[in-house]
Order: C-alpha cells, then structure tokens, then sequence
C-alpha cells in the first residue's frame, strides 16, 4: 500500500454505494410504474425532470446547510427521512403522487450526497483528496451495476416477481441505508469539533468566479452528459448493425468495470502524473474513442468501451478534487453543491442541445452517428479547454 493512500472512510464509501443502488434501482422502477398507472410519453418524461428537481432547487443550499451544521448532524437527520418516498411508492396509484415521489426523493438524496461528500473534505490534504473521491466514485460504480440487477433482475428470479417485488426490494435497501448513514452521521458528529464562531462564507457568485472553477464544473457536467448520450444512443447504434441487446449490455458493464477500476486505482495515477494532465488526456481520449464509435463493428468496440471507461471514469472524482481545493474549507459543501447543479443543469440541458444541432448535419449519418460525433466533438474541446485553465489550489500543479 502506498503513502498516498492513508485513511479511507469505508462507512462513508459504503453509504455512497447503498445511495448509488438505491438510486440506480428505484429509478427504473418509477417508469415501469409510471407506465403501470396509465403514464403518457410526456408525463414519463416529467417523471426524469422530477427526480432532477431536488438537485436543481437544493444542490447549493444543500451545500450551505451542511457548511453551517456539519456534514455529520445533517446525514444522521436526513437519513431518517430517506425511504419514505420509496416506501410511499409502494402505494402509488396515480402519476401525479408518483411525481410528487420522485420529487421528494430527489431532494432527500441531494442531501445525503452533498453530506457524506462534505464529511470527508476537511482538513484533508489534496492527495489524500483524490484517494477518497477516488473510493466515493467507485461506490458510485458499484451503485449503478448493482442497482438495476437487484431492482430488476433478481424479481424476475423470484415468484411472483415484478415491479411490486423490485420495489419491496429497493425500499429494504433504502432502510439498510438509513441505518449505515445514520450510524456514520452520528460517528462524524461525535468525532467532528464545530467551533462556536465560524468563518464568514463567501457569496455562491464569488466562488464561481475562483480561477478554474467554471472549467472544473463544466468539465464535470459535460462528461457526465456525454456519458448520458452513450447509454441512450448505444442501442441505436447497435441495432443498426444488427447486433443483439446481450452484446450491449457486455458493452455498457465493460465500461462500467473499467470506471471502477480506473477510481479504485486513481491515487497510483495521481502520484505519477499531475491531476490536470490526467483530466486533459482523459477527455481527448474520450474524444477519440466517441469519435470512432460510430465507424466500428463489435469487436473494436469492446476496446474502445474499455478505455472509454477507465478514461472519463477518473474525470468526476479529479473534477471533485479540483473544486474542493479550490476554495477554502468553510465553503467546500457550497462548492460541491454548485459542483452537483452543474452537473444535472448540463445532463438536462446539453442533450437536447446536441440532438438540435446534429439535426441539420443529416449528411453524417444516422440519428445516433450524429449524436455520438456531436458528443465526441464536445469532449474534444472539453479537453482543450482544460489545457488552458488555470487551477487555484495549494499545489496548482498537482
């Protein structure tokens, strides 16, 4: 084991997948119930838009609100509430109730999230930074595998299984978390010294005009849009070479393997080289591999999917360092909350920007050409872009 790698929070690291898994079952399951409850194509869409209200409306007061209390009092507090919305689901019957779920739910998990990212950015040094983003992202990874297998694969196992059974499934997962957060947030409360007077914060304006910052949370927020695209556009892709939902599916855990494995390993990167050459290569060779897809049989892909992943896997929790470092340690939940905005702002906004451009660019291709070369275009000055940006941190160059 390196020097680098230090302490590990393995509750919190835990607490990120269970959130991850919670997360990654429950929404699924919301659209096969939508769908059960005589849900339009429209009022599915304003279901995604639901779940992405809490992150747009609390990210940064969520930040604010843990800044001033504690990252600790606010995860013991909001856990308590975390699975009643999934509870309540159980019950649902009309699209509206669900949207009104889907809502709830989105604001207690931007809680829970700005929290237990916040308890671990304190009086920790950069590298010890990049260590621990590197576990909370892979936790993530391990959310979105496992997710949608125990929400939707395993109740087709069962008898009688389906989307009451992945939904009995996702709300015991959601209690399980309640306890492990709950339990961590108090740990963090009685381990953490919150001094009577606190350093004045800096207005949310002010830090997002900290060198580096807009690029770090752009940076974020387009590749997580990108990867967006991928998921959406892949299987288009693959049905117009004829290639089946199986091989696909090998594609998109290929990828998602590959970013467990690059975070899990991100502080041996970090160590070697600077943190901004390893965000700027790793968005050109995003570039490059989105670039190439659409002119690719299988085989290739598999390659390319690989590196895809390893590659924009390091860039969330590189980006996270980044906007911590940034700023000083009484504004870090603000700035991780403007980091979370951004990022849904840009998975919501920049899709539907891409599909309107490429649609004048006909000659290209099809829909899912277009929409892939659009993306990796996106990456590519993305990648550019970091070349020139400056990072305000103790250590700018690593």
């Amino acid at each position: 084991m390196t020097k680098t790698m230090g302490y590990i929070p393995w509750n919190l690291v835990c607490v990120t997948a269970g959130l991850a898994i919670v997360d990654h079952g429950f929404r699924p399951l919301a659209g096969y119930l939508a769908l059960r409850v005589g849900a339009s194509a429209t009022q599915v869409g304003l279901l995604a838009t639901a779940f992405a209200v809490g992150a747009l409306l609390l990210a940064v007061p969520a930040g604010r609100v843990v800044d001033r209390y504690g990252s600790g009092k606010v995860l013991a507090i909001v856990s308590l509430v975390f699975p009643i919305p999934i509870v309540c689901a159980l019950f649902v019957q009309t699209i509206t109730t669900l949207l009104i779920v889907a809502v709830a739910f989105g604001c207690a998990q931007i809680f829970m999230v700005v929290a237990s990212q916040a308890a671990v950015v304190h009086k920790q040094k950069d590298t010890q930074l990049d260590v621990i983003f590197g576990w909370l992202s892979a936790g993530t990874s391990v959310g979105q595998v496992a997710g949608p297998l125990l929400a939707l694969a395993l109740p087709g196992l069962l008898p009688d299984g389906g989307i009451h059974t992945g939904l009995t499934i996702v709300a015991g997962l959601s209690i399980a978390v309640t306890c492990g957060a709950f339990a961590t947030g108090v740990r963090i409360m009685r381990r953490t010294h919150t001094p009577k007077t606190q350093q004045a914060s800096t207005p949310i304006l002010q830090i997002l005009r900290t060198p580096g910052m807009i690029v770090a949370v752009a940076l974020s927020g387009a590749t997580l849009a990108c990867l967006d695209l991928l998921v959406v556009f892949l299987p288009l892709w693959a049905e117009e070479r004829g290639i089946r939902p199986e091989s696909v599916a090998l594609l998109l855990g290929i990828r998602g393997f590959m970013s467990l494995v690059s975070r899990v390993g991100m502080h041996l990167l970090v160590e070697r080289f600077t943190r901004k050459l390893l965000i700027t290569s790793c968005l050109l060779l995003g570039a490059i591999g989105m670039g190439v897809l659409p002119f690719l049989g299988l085989p290739p892909t598999y390659l390319v999917m690989a590196v895809f992943g390893f590659c924009l896997g390091l860039v969330q929790p590189l980006t996270m360092t980044w906007v911590v470092s940034a700023v000083s340690a009484v504004d870090r939940g603000a700035a991780l909350g403007l980091r979370m905005l951004v990022n849904r702002l840009m998975q919501v906004t920049l899709p539907i920007l891409v599909s309107a451009v490429s649609i004048p660019l006909g000659t290209l291709g099809s829909a899912a050409t277009r929409s892939l070369l659009m993306s990796g275009s996106l990456l590519l000055v993305s990648g550019l872009v970091s070349i020139k940006s400056s990072w305000k941190t103790q250590n700018p160059e690593r």
